[in-house]
């Protein structure tokens, strides 16, 4: 129909005459209404700051009743007040998928894992993107002012070469072999 949402102007710092850009001005879409939808002050309810994020009744009725805000939210947030007036929020659950994000990324097993050799700190990996549109594929460090950058073929080179030279001793098997197996299933 419309509806476009609060325009706000931005001024140059220097000179408040002129207008460097607009904010805002954007097209109603389902997020915005389901955002707008949820606020508690429609139903008379105040949950702020300056409350400590304690839902208080507020001082007018609200444009709608509680039920009717409940009923609009379908489950996103349910508002309950008890006979004593007391008045407890529920939010939907996140969902579980959402819960436990993986940090984890396979193209770069050892990043977080191995330590920078300047700072001690871990290092990350990711890939740079060049001139041509090419990527560069690294584990990096660029903390309390040093840079550090190895391309990921030579590290993951390096780091298995090392790996293969490692000997344990027979009776430290079993015991390296527990905590390995102990560390995968926490992971």
């Amino acid at each position: 129909m419309g509806f476009r949402s609060r325009v706000t102007i931005v001024r140059d710092k220097y000179d408040r005459t002129k207008i460097k850009r607009q904010i805002g001005g954007k097209q109603m879409t389902a997020k915005m209404i389901d955002q707008y939808a949820s606020k508690l002050v429609y139903c008379g309810i105040i949950k702020e700051k300056w409350t400590h994020d304690q839902p208080v009744k507020a001082q007018f009725d609200g444009l709608v009743s509680v039920e009717l805000f409940n009923e609009a939210n379908r489950g996103r947030i349910f508002v309950e007040i008890d006979s004593r007036g007391m008045i407890t929020i529920k939010r939907r659950a996140v969902p579980e998928h959402l819960k436990n994000k993986q940090i984890y990324n396979s193209e770069y097993p050892y990043k977080q894992v191995v330590a920078c050799p300047k700072c001690g700190k871990t290092l990350s990996g990711s890939a740079s993107r060049g001139k041509m549109g090419a990527y560069y594929p690294a584990y990096h460090c660029s903390r309390n002012g040093h840079y550090f950058r190895v391309p990921k073929p030579e590290f993951d080179k390096t780091l298995e070469d090392f790996v293969r030279t490692i000997t344990v001793k027979p009776e430290y098997v079993d015991d390296i072999i527990a905590a390995i197996a102990e560390l995968w299933h926490e992971r």
